[in-house]
Parts: structure tokens; sequence; C-alpha cells
């Protein structure tokens, strides 16, 4: 059920998790948002510095709408659909950003489900989407809250007889091993559909007269499944999605995706390059990168970052970057521009400059990365910390990768 209050009575809203709707003098609604603590969270747009987009809409709020949900992952969800259905006109984020996250289910006998960008290639036809999600990373949360109650097949091969890795955690439910049936996994299939389309209450419902068929029937093993996932349904855990008014800026304001390039060339042999990415600020070493130097005849960091970056971007089904940081100055930024020019790509890019002890001594910001960050608000000071995580990974990647590299060539000149 909906609640109206006007601006000056923010501090009655209720602090729970749901959703927000700004609305104007005739009612249009300006934008949706989610929220863990709904009082705080709109609180805080008449708290703190907004960037130019939401600062023009504050003075055309007259109306706040509210929605209440059970959890914070219904609130995202809930969130998702309806700037899916509403189209709000300063929903900017998620509509025009090309790596937005949705979750996917694919269209094949037994469907997989899984997060996708626009830019990413999907391994098999695609039957339904959910999204955008602003955020890639609460959508991969989403996705592992949404494993913990209903198990489903997103690795491995269907019917291969090889345990997939999820299989081995008790999370996939046989897809792979063939210890599930088709009309089965496709009752799975519909609840998470259902889920995503904020039918919880329905589900619930569903699973409680299942459970009470299958034991009547003595089929206890079964019934034994609908417990525990009615007990998952009913006791989500919101942890994962809990954040406080500051981080949450924060958090939206970073990356969704920042790669950060370096090149590690001792000497003329086993010059290698390294790819690392940031999802939010967080390391996803799954998603890292390495480079064998082709052309390392002679030893041009420049010239070896520009092979790399072309490669790179010679990956269509690789997810894009939101954000890309190479490890050097002007000359290193003015190559990493150049490539993506080249890629007719309009990313913003910057050049990290170590000091003593590899200290940063500073960031060389391109003109897109600096409107960029002016955008979210976002300083040199507050962005340093996700800049040393990034460099610092991507040269420790990079010197792993030399070093094993370099091992390898001694070993087989001394055989």
């Amino acid at each position: 059920m909906k609640r109206v209050f006007i601006p000056k009575d923010v501090n009655k809203l209720p602090n729970s998790p749901g959703v927000y709707y700004f609305r104007d003098a005739k009612q249009q609604i300006l934008y949706v948002g989610k929220a863990t603590s709904l009082t705080h969270r709109v609180r805080s747009y008449w708290q703190r510095p907004l960037d130019g987009r939401l600062q023009l809409m504050l003075p055309q709020i007259t109306s706040i709408e509210v929605q209440q949900t059970e959890t914070a992952l219904e609130a995202l969800l809930l969130e998702a659909n309806e700037i899916t259905r509403i189209d709000p006109p300063f929903n900017v984020r998620g509509k025009d950003d090309k790596t937005f996250a949705q979750i996917a289910i694919t269209k094949e006998t037994f469907p997989k489900v899984l997060i996708l960008r626009p830019t990413q290639k999907s391994p098999k036809p695609i039957a339904r989407t959910f999204g955008p999600y602003t955020s890639g990373l609460a959508a991969r949360r989403a996705l592992k809250v949404l494993r913990g109650i209903f198990k489903f097949h997103c690795t491995g091969i269907a019917r291969s007889g090889r345990a997939c890795l999820y299989r081995s955690l008790g999370e996939c439910p046989g897809v792979c091993t063939g210890d599930i049936s088709v009309a089965a996994y496709r009752s799975t299939i519909r609840k998470i559909i259902a889920f995503l389309e904020g039918k919880k209450k329905f589900i619930i419902k569903d699973t409680k007269r299942a459970m009470a068929r299958a034991a009547k029937e003595e089929r206890y093993e079964e019934a034994a499944t609908l417990r525990d996932e009615l007990f998952a349904l009913t006791h989500i855990r919101d942890t994962a999605f809990m954040t406080d008014d500051v981080t949450e800026f924060l958090s939206s304001a970073l990356p969704d995706r920042l790669e950060a390039y370096d090149i590690s060339n001792i000497g003329e042999r086993a010059a290698v390059g390294s790819m690392v990415v940031l999802d939010h600020g967080r390391p996803n070493p799954s998603e890292y990168r390495k480079f064998k130097i082709r052309d390392a005849a002679k030893p041009n960091d420049v010239g070896m970052l520009k092979e790399m970056l072309s490669r790179r971007f010679g990956h269509p089904e690789w997810p894009l970057p939101d954000f890309v940081l190479v490890d050097g100055g002007s000359q290193q930024l003015a190559v990493a521009e150049q490539v993506l020019r080249a890629a007719k790509l309009e990313i913003p890019a910057a050049g990290v400059v170590k000091g003593p002890d590899r200290k940063l001594a500073r960031l060389v910001l391109s003109a897109r990365a600096r409107a960029w960050m002016n955008q979210r608000q976002l300083t040199t000071q507050s962005f340093e910390p996700v800049v040393r995580i990034a460099r610092d990974e991507a040269h420790r990647f990079a010197i792993t990768y030399h070093r094993s590299l370099r091992d390898t060539i001694f070993t087989r000149g001394h055989k």
C-alpha cells in the first residue's frame, strides 16, 4: 500500500525498506528510487550535495509517494520494475548507461539464470530479462540471495554427468548431473520469474499448497524441499543490502565496472600486461585478464600498453568498463584515449602517476573523466582509495604473471 508525504515531512517517512516516487505539481513521477530505510534515504536528498541533474529535480518535487516492502531485496526488484514501467525523466542512470546490469533467463531446455550487460554476448538466446539494475553489484547480490531460496542452473553443461561448482556446494538442483526433470526445473524457473516480478506472496501461498499436497501423498522428500524453500522465502537475509546513506551515496557514485591496466617489463623477455576489474570499488578476480605481449622486441611500455588495450577492446563479448585506469602519466593516458576513439567508445579514462615507494602522486584525468567525476560529485580525494586498490591489484597481477612466464622460459632454456 502506497503512502503520500510532502517534502517538509520527510522525517515522518517509515524507517523501513521500500521504494519512493518523487512527483511534481502535475503528479508526474519524476524519479523512482529504492531504500533500505525510506526516511534516511529520502532525507539525504536535502542534506548532501547532488549532481546537476538531481539538483534540477529537487525544486520540482511537491509530493513523495512511498511503497514499503518487507525486505531491501524486494525494494531493489520493485525499483527496477517500476523504472522500466514508468520511465521517469530523472532516472537517467540505467537507461542511458550501456553497461547497466540485467538478470537474464536463457531460452533452452534447462534455462540458466545469469547477470548480463547489453554489451555482453549471451551464450544462449534470452527468454526474459529483468532490470535495469543501476548497480551491477546489487544485481549480483540479488542473484546470490535468490540462489539461497531457489536452486538454479547457471554453469556447466546440462546432463553432462559432471557436477558443476554450484552442484558441489548444494546450490544447483542437479541439471548437470541429470538429477532433476525438465518439468520440475521449469517449475523452479516459474517461481524465480514470479519473484523477480514482485509476486512473493503468491509464491508463498502456492508453495504452502504444494507442500501440503506432497505431504498428503507421502512424497516426504519433496515436501521437505518445499518446506526449506518456504522458510528461505519468509526469512530473507538483507545483510548484503544494508548500507548507511554515506556508503550508499559513494557506492552509487563509483563506476559499476572500473578496469585498470599495468605492464610488467623487466628486460626484453616475458613482457606481460594485466587487466583487473573493480565492481563498485571491490576487486572481482573472476574478471581479471592477462596478456602476453607479442611485440616486445624493444622495451616500450607505451607501445605495449597500446597493444594490450587494442586487444582488450577487440573483445566485444566482454562487458565494457565505465572507467579506464592506466598505469602512467599523460603519454599512457593519450594512448588509452587513442584506442578508445578507434573503438568508437566514449569511456572516461585516467592515468596514475606513482611517487616514491609506489605511493599515489597524482591522477591525470582526461576531459571526459573530469566531467564524469564532477557529475557524480566525486573529488580526487574521495576517489583515491579506489584508484589505489585498482593500481595495486593491476601491478600485483602483472608481476605474478610475469614471474610465472619468466620461470617457464628459464626452465625450458635449461632443459
